[in-house]
Parts: C-alpha cells; sequence; structure tokens
C-alpha cells in the first residue's frame, strides 16, 4: 500500500518546511501525472528538476538523499537540508527540507510506476496556499490565500465547503459512510483509496464484504457523502494505517480513516490551508475510471 513505509510521523517533523513563495503572480497552475490517483509534478529543486509526489497527508517536504543530509530513520531529530529554490506551479520557494531514504523513494517509483521520484511535496510548502488537484484533467494550482481557486470545464457548479479541524498542517473533516455512518477523516491527496480504519469498518451497520489482495482487505463502499453530496461505489481498504494514530495525536480526535482519490478524484478538490477549510467541487461525469481502474489492479502489492 502507498506510505506503508513512508511513515513520517507527523506531529515530529511539523515545522521543517518552505517559506511563503515569490515569483510571477498568478495562475500558478501545472500539468501533472495522475498515477494511481496520487498526483506527481515536475519540479526544479536547488536547479535539478526532480519529480514530486503532492501528498497533503504528510505534514512535511521530504527529499532525496541527492540535496545533502542523513536519511531521517523516523527516530530522534530529522536532518534538514537548506533548499534555496524549489520551483513548482510557477511560484519559488525556499526553506527547510528533511532528507528522506533512497529506500522510500524507490516504493513510491515501484508503486507509482513512476521514476526518478526524489521528493515528497507535503504541507511544509502547500501549507501557505489554496492548494487545488483538478483529477479531471490533471492539473494542480497552488494559489494565494487570498486569490480566486481556478475553475476547471465540467464542474456542476456547486461547492461544497467543509470547516475542517486544522492543526499541525493537516486538515481534517466529517464525512458519512453508506448513510449510516459519520467519521472523521484525513483528507490525502497522496492516497489511491480510501483507507478506513479496522475498529471503523467494525462499527458500519452493514459492513460490506471484504476480498483479500497481498493480505490487505478490501471492498466496496455503497457510498460516502460530503455534506449533502454523494459518490456511490467507492474503493476502500482497512488496515492497521500507522499514520492514523499519528494524525489522532496531532487533532486530539479519534481519526476513522483516510479519503483518498477513489472519492476524492469526483471532485476538483481545495485544500484551503490558510483559511482551514476544504472544498469539493463535483465534476458533472464521474472521471475516477479514468483516475484508475480497478482495486485489485491498482493497489500494487
Amino acid at each position: 500500500m502507498l506510505r506503508t513505509a513512508i511513515i513520517v510521523a507527523i506531529a515530529a517533523v511539523v515545522g521543517t518546511g518552505c517559506q511563503t513563495p515569490t515569483g510571477p503572480t498568478g495562475p500558478h497552475v501545472q500539468d501533472v501525472l495522475i498515477a494511481k490517483g496520487v498526483p506527481v509534478a515536475q519540479t526544479e529543486i536547488n536547479g535539478v528538476p526532480t519529480m514530486c509526489v503532492v501528498d497533503t497527508g504528510n505534514a512535511s517536504f521530504v527529499v532525496s538523499e541527492d540535496f545533502g543530509g542523513t536519511a531521517w530513520t523516523g527516530f530522534g531529530e530529522p536532518d534538514v537540508v537548506d533548499i534555496t529554490s524549489l520551483v513548482v506551479a510557477g511560484w519559488q520557494f525556499s526553506g527547510g527540507a528533511i532528507t528522506g531514504s533512497d529506500a522510500v523513494f524507490s516504493i513510491w517509483e515501484d508503486e507509482l510506476g513512476v521514476e526518478d521520484i526524489g521528493c515528497v511535496l507535503g504541507n511544509g510548502v502547500l501549507g501557505v496556499t489554496r492548494f487545488t488537484v483538478d483529477y479531471a484533467h490533471s492539473r494542480i494550482e497552488l494559489a494565494d490565500p487570498n486569490a480566486r481557486v481556478m475553475t476547471p470545464e465540467g464542474l456542476t457548479g456547486d461547492e461544497l465547503v467543509i470547516d475542517a479541524i486544522y492543526d499541525e498542517l493537516l486538515l481534517v473533516g466529517s464525512v458519512n459512510i453508506a448513510d449510516d455512518f459519520d467519521g472523521i477523516f484525513a483528507f490525502d491527496s497522496g492516497a489511491g483509496f480510501v483507507t478506513l480504519a479496522p475498529e471503523t469498518y467494525s462499527d458500519l451497520d452493514s459492513p460490506p464484504t471484504l476480498s483479500e489482495q497481498g493480505e490487505i482487505p478490501y471492498g466496496t463502499l455503497s457510498s460516502m457523502s460530503v455534506l449533502d453530496n454523494s459518490v456511490t461505489d467507492v474503493a476502500f481498504i482497512t488496515w492497521d494505517d500507522p499514520q492514523i494514530p499519528a494524525i489522532e495525536s496531532v487533532v486530539g480526535l479519534r481519526v476513522d480513516g483516510t479519503v483518498g482519490a477513489s472519492l476524492l478524484a469526483g471532485y476538483a478538490v481545495t485544500w484551503d490551508f490558510p483559511n482551514g477549510q476544504m472544498m469539493l467541487r463535483p465534476y458533472e461525469d464521474d472521471v475516477r475510471t479514468g483516475v484508475f481502474t480497478t482495486l485489485s489492479d491498482e493497489l500494487g502489492f
């Protein structure tokens, strides 16, 4: 599963990231690769072209050992390397980054099928912006906190705005499952699928039948709803994701799972970090099948 070996302890690494960006005024829109539901962007780091996973489930900014420092093992204080220039979506950032091991980036490459990944662009960068993923058109936007976000073609015109729990550069909010369970979920652009904690799955009134692929149980939820907008046939996995206790320690609440592209790709999704909100704008057509195919094919176990 994505990020099983990329457990950057969320609460521990907050504070490593980049300063407010400089550069030409917007729109700061960039075409990206959507790889198994996860956006991967071409960037430049200290002048070196670098493929970056764009991951709102990671509170920091992580770069490969090619940029210096000793890879963090998850214990003690991580090395923070100086990034004089990160260029993404027409903006230039600067600041500190954690060094990740080459093994971690190899796992991302294998699981996403993308070569030469050299950074994870987390909320240490994204957190100073209103960040949008336009799944239908394979684009991202990093907007100024006071700027309008882009309006992709093919939207219904509805806007679903969630006042999210916002702590330590995480956006966590309420999502309904199959009209019988309201849960708290982290909104995660670095996840291809919805993840349910095992206790959340057990708490469902009518839990769907599970199958297994590589010993990870998976299934399909009949629906998930954000506010009054419902998406049907949502692929999910259920396992003891070590990311979830880390998120719980930050927000101080039970967290029932993470929401990834099997739900989010039905929307143009904006993580409005400065204002502590999520905005989901539904597409007229369900484009999720264009983002990934079947669960068993795409999990990559």
